[in-house]
């Protein structure tokens, strides 16, 4: 704010938008501006009248709530004071009355429910109402009392709808899944939110990101999701879906991230229905399932930065990750996997990966030397396996190192002294090993 100067044109201010032939404010922007205090109703911000657009977001204006004089400006059309500890009853009626012409709304909050939709009424009458609607975020709102019926009647203009952590409850309304322009739709973590996919007639939509992790959806995921063809982002992570896999689920090659795990699905997963999937940068598959991988090489994943394949009976290692030189996390605990660690993985990865999680497998042999290259490396976890040998001194030159369990395995000799070089290390399990020696001086009280 070190252009609000006394004396100078305003409209040259920063975050302050003005008309282009009139002189007066249509638009201001002060996110992110360290704002704090209370913003109580007789702040001069309501004598500008012409707002078309405000943006107060991540300020901190705790003890404020959102006052009835926002209905002056009758012109606006964006509004956002999301993340800006705002607090109490949300005025919806007079949103609904005197801000129709909104076209974006953000009230979100990032953690704690602070604002409150008192009664179903009144959030009815705002979605009547606000007929251009096109951006709508509540997350974090408390709107345990708005009957889920009321979101029938929501815009067909509707193209962003976010609704994370709003103690919803009852069943969604499937003609969401239908609005012509949705291209958003995140419900996550509304734990008493039920309700299914469309099994039929979903062919058009122009769905980017669907998020529903963490809620009660069910039913079998639909041969039919492989229609939308412009989806970006899937997370059905801990849901209740059943079932397979469908698929159809190769014909979206413009996803980037793909979260299936904790679902109770089960079955045969052939991983090359994913062969397509060039553009994936984050993989989660867990549970139930026995993951098939590729045996030529025509699976890559390039782009690939997270991949959770956890104890999904795999036999053998994800040689396809090659050719994914960006991998940072690599999870594939709780699997079958034999043989020793391939060598090529602290080569490949020794500059991105920061997570290798091997636990309770059946790896043998010993840690391959090649492993102390992966100098980004903050956990590694290889405990439950049958890696024998003793525990390699160049480990202690990971020095990003914060995690390291290597316990019930069949390691022998002495524990390394330069592992006491490892600044950074907060947690460090070896138990139930073959260890003998004395304990490294660094580690004595």
């Amino acid at each position: 704010m070190a252009s609000w100067q006394k004396g100078t044109d305003c409209c040259s201010w920063e975050g302050v938008t003005c008309h282009m032939s009139k002189d007066y404010m249509i638009g201001l922007d002060q996110s992110c501006s360290w704002l704090q205090g209370a913003l109580h109703s007789n702040s001069t911000l309501f004598s500008f009248r012409n707002f078309q657009r405000l943006n107060l977001a991540n300020n901190n204006f705790t003890g404020s709530q959102i006052s009835l004089r926002f209905g002056i400006l009758t012109g606006l059309a964006h509004l956002n004071l999301s993340h800006s500890s705002f607090s109490g009853i949300i005025p919806m009626e007079m949103i609904s009355h005197h801000l129709s012409s909104l076209i974006s709304l953000d009230l979100s909050s990032y953690d704690g429910v602070y604002l409150t939709i008192e009664e179903d009424r009144s959030f009815r009458r705002f979605v009547s109402n606000v007929t251009q609607l096109r951006e709508l975020a509540l997350d974090r709102v408390d709107m345990s009392r708005v009957s889920l019926t009321s979101f029938t009647n929501l815009s067909s203009t509707l193209i962003s709808f976010s609704l994370e952590d709003c103690l919803l409850q009852g069943t969604f309304p499937i003609n969401i899944f239908h609005l012509p322009n949705l291209r958003i739709l995140s419900l996550s973590s509304n734990s008493d939110l039920t309700g299914a996919l469309p099994q039929t007639n979903w062919n058009s939509s122009p769905l980017v990101r669907l998020i529903l992790s963490y809620t009660k959806f069910h039913g079998p995921i639909p041969d039919s999701v492989g229609n939308l063809t412009s989806l970006e982002y899937l997370d059905l992570f801990e849901t209740e879906f059943t079932g397979s896999i469908p698929p159809t689920l190769g014909n979206l090659d413009r996803l980037f991230a793909l979260y299936l795990g904790g679902i109770n699905l089960n079955g045969t997963v052939d991983f090359d229905m994913f062969a397509r999937l060039k553009n994936l940068e984050s993989f989660y598959l867990w549970w139930n399932l026995n993951v098939m991988l590729p045996n030529n090489g025509n699976c890559s994943f390039p782009r690939l930065k997270g991949l959770s394949l956890l104890g999904v009976n795999l036999t053998k290692f994800p040689y396809f990750l090659r050719s994914s030189p960006e991998l940072e996390v690599l999870v594939l605990s709780g699997n079958k996997i034999s043989g020793p660690i391939p060598e090529w993985v602290g080569r490949v990865l020794s500059s991105t990966l920061t997570c290798l999680l091997l636990s309770s497998n059946n790896f043998t042999e010993e840690i391959p030397s090649s492993m102390c290259q992966l100098s980004s490396l903050r956990d590694l976890y290889l405990l439950d396996d049958r890696l024998n040998g003793t525990i390699p001194r160049c480990l202690g030159n990971l020095s990003n190192l914060s995690g390291l369990s290597l316990s019930s395995s069949k390691f022998t000799g002495e524990i390394p002294s330069s592992i006491c070089q490892l600044s950074s290390l907060t947690y460090l399990s070896l138990s139930n090993n073959r260890l003998n020696g004395t304990i490294p001086r660094c580690w004595e009280i």
